[in-house]
């Protein structure tokens, strides 16, 4: 590989829940083919803007869904946190969910970003593009990482989560990442001019 070379890989980072208790997919996406892997990020390219997509059917290994209450597992809206370190700054949040046509919260902090978009439409289980976020380098040093957080300390208030007919562990609608779904493919920027980094690498140290 050429030295200092920008390699943008997607570091897949499932953690299993302790009970089949609910269960969705959240994940990046850059090449807009509706997954989360290594094509998503090709040596030398420019992060600009970032695609959300969340599948309330499937799990991440492509198990079915299941909601422990018995009702659909739908969706009709949703809260996002979105955290970068100092490389990238946040700078702007496009809803591509139509049917959501009440925002709730847009809070873009440099790198944190909060966001929220509702309707009374509920959505069939099933993938869905929530959104897209745009990003800009903020020097030409650093290595930058952007994940999908649970809860930011920046924004105490703020959740990952989503209003759906099935109960959720809370008993209020909402599908909480870290309580009722694990499955997330979030997107790590490399530099790999010291160290090559591939697929199968990055996909198994960071599960």
């Amino acid at each position: 590989m050429v030295p200092s070379l920008l390699r943008f890989i997607a570091a897949l980072s499932i953690m299993a829940a302790a009970t089949a208790a609910h269960a969705q997919y959240i994940f990046l996406d850059t090449n807009h083919d509706g997954e989360c892997n290594a094509q998503d990020f090709p040596g030398g390219a420019t992060l600009d803007t970032v695609e959300v997509w969340v599948d309330t059917s499937k799990n991440a290994d492509g198990s079915p869904a299941v909601c422990a209450s018995g009702e659909a597992l739908t969706i009709s809206s949703y809260e996002l946190i979105l955290e970068s370190d100092a490389s990238l700054a946040i700078v702007s949040w496009t809803n591509d969910r139509p049917e959501f046509i009440f925002q709730e919260h847009m809070e873009l902090n440099g790198s944190t970003t909060w966001v929220g978009f509702g309707g009374t439409t509920h959505l069939a289980p099933g993938r869905h593009l929530l959104g897209r976020a745009g990003y800009q380098r903020t020097g030409t040093k650093g290595c930058p990482i952007l994940l999908i957080r649970t809860r930011t300390a920046t924004l105490p208030a703020a959740e990952t989560k989503f209003y759906s007919q099935c109960l959720g562990a809370g008993l209020d609608n909402y599908i909480r990442l870290g309580v009722d779904f694990f499955d997330t493919c979030s997107a790590f920027v490399i530099c790999d001019g010291t160290e090559q980094r591939t697929w199968g690498w990055i996909k198994n140290h960071y599960r």
